[in-house]
């Protein structure tokens, strides 16, 4: 199996000019030479949808290293950044590489979504708030909404790791409309308050807020300030929704804040055995809770 080092490091420019060259052209194929030896063409359909492959330079000549289809209104420029994203993930020698990514190793690859089977579906799905993805072998497709009013679809020759990368970028275009951004909630939060990204859906963060010397062991103290973040951050912002996630000893160890008019699901908590831990003598377990969205059905 080839490595997948990035192939380059396709500006996201180059790809949008030449999208948006194509859509002025009104033609039904164009192509487009890119920088580092790279190709693009173009097909639109008669239905508005668009087709676009990317050839890589390569010993046995230029060889196709991503085979993407967009349907539906896709806002802003998400396909150029799309296409960007399979370029970085592509393997250097595109003309060397058959690979076949398993769908659940890719899963366990990605930080985004709650991967589940169907019934009678092959391969893996993957939900990530109004999105869901497919993992099938080389094809990795992408959905929005519940009527299918927007679909991005991949192939190509990636790894387990760069196809969990990619997947997690899809999504991530796919739902930018409804994300709420890291950076935002930072911005109106104090500067010693953590945010990040919420693995579960889009429209929501997860924050965390630093231990300070002195505090008890059970977090009392702790959890106190949270609570009051908590109580500041829905005062100052009633667009917003707060979930405060409780440890096992019942002390507040972060906060959810979510979209209110994403309607987001909440979490629960799972009391589980903790990882990696040992008691002394192999007698007594230390449990920790979980958070994670009720399983809609059993993962692969």
């Amino acid at each position: 199996m080839p490595s997948t080092t990035p192939a380059c490091t396709q500006p996201t420019s180059a790809l949008a000019d030449a999208i948006t060259a194509h859509a002025a052209a009104a033609r039904h194929t164009t192509r487009t030479d890119l920088p580092n030896g790279h190709r693009l063409a173009l097909r639109s359909r008669s239905n508005g949808d668009l087709s676009a492959s990317v050839f890589a330079p390569s010993p046995a000549g230029p060889a196709r290293i991503v085979l993407a289809s967009f349907k539906g209104a896709l806002a802003g420029d998400v396909p150029a950044r799309v296409l960007s994203a399979a370029i970085r993930c592509a393997p250097p020698r595109p003309d060397l590489a058959d690979a076949f990514p398993d769908p659940v190793i890719t899963a366990k690859a990605m930080t985004l979504g709650q991967p589940h089977t169907e019934p009678g579906t092959p391969g893996l799905l993957v939900t990530y708030g109004p999105a869901q993805l497919w993992l099938e072998r080389r094809a990795l497709s992408v959905v929005l909404g519940r009527a299918g009013s927007m679909r991005i679809t991949l192939e190509g020759p990636w790894d387990h790791q760069a196809a969990g990368q990619l997947a997690d970028s899809m999504l991530r275009e796919a739902t930018w409309l409804d994300q709420l951004p890291p950076a935002d909630v930072s911005a109106a939060l104090p500067a010693w308050a953590s945010v990040h990204e919420d693995g579960w859906h889009p429209a929501a963060t997860t924050v965390f807020l630093p231990a300070l010397p002195g505090d008890d062991e059970l977090g009392r103290a702790h959890s106190r300030r949270y609570r009051a973040l908590a109580d500041q951050v829905e005062a100052d912002h009633p667009d917003w929704r707060v979930q405060k996630l409780v440890s096992n000893e019942f002390a507040i160890v972060a906060l959810r804040i979510t979209r209110a008019d994403a309607e987001v699901p909440p979490l629960y908590g799972y009391v589980v055995p903790a990882k990696g831990y040992e008691s002394p003598g192999g007698g007594s377990r230390t449990f920790v809770t979980e958070y994670r969205p009720i399983p809609t059905r059993p993962a692969a």
